[in-house]
This record gives C-alpha cells, sequence and structure tokens, in this order.
C-alpha cells in the first residue's frame, strides 16, 4: 500500500505576476499549510513558472487557480 508523502505541493495559484505553491502539511495536521510565493517579472513568466510547478509536482491543470 502506498502512503502520500506529507508536505507536497496540492494547488498553484496565479495572481498577475505572483504564484503561489501550495503545500500540505508538513506533519499530516490538515490545520497548516505551507505557501510559497514567487514573485516574476512579469504575467507570461509566471504562467511559465505555474506550469513548471504543476509538471515537477505531478498535478493537474485542475490544481491552478487563477486569479
Amino acid at each position: 500500500m502506498k502512503t502520500q508523502t506529507k508536505g507536497l505541493p496540492s494547488y498553484v495559484v496565479q495572481n498577475g505576476v505572483y504564484v503561489q505553491i501550495w503545500c500540505s502539511s508538513p506533519d499530516g495536521d490538515s490545520s497548516d499549510t505551507q505557501i510559497l510565493q514567487i514573485r516574476c517579472a512579469d504575467e507570461a513568466q509566471a504562467t511559465e513558472v505555474s506550469e513548471a510547478w504543476l509538471r515537477m509536482a505531478g498535478l493537474s491543470a485542475d490544481s491552478v487557480v487563477s486569479k
């Protein structure tokens, strides 16, 4: 039986030139989340960064939230 690794990316949020990577709790508690925010040079770069995180984390396009 495969167990899910804790602390992995679960959502990617793109808001203009900012990309946020939402990661599940590193200790398994459902009440906390780690968020990495990356400021990009422009929206095109933000889109590229978002897509790269999706590929690296094995997330589907449904895991992207655009604001």
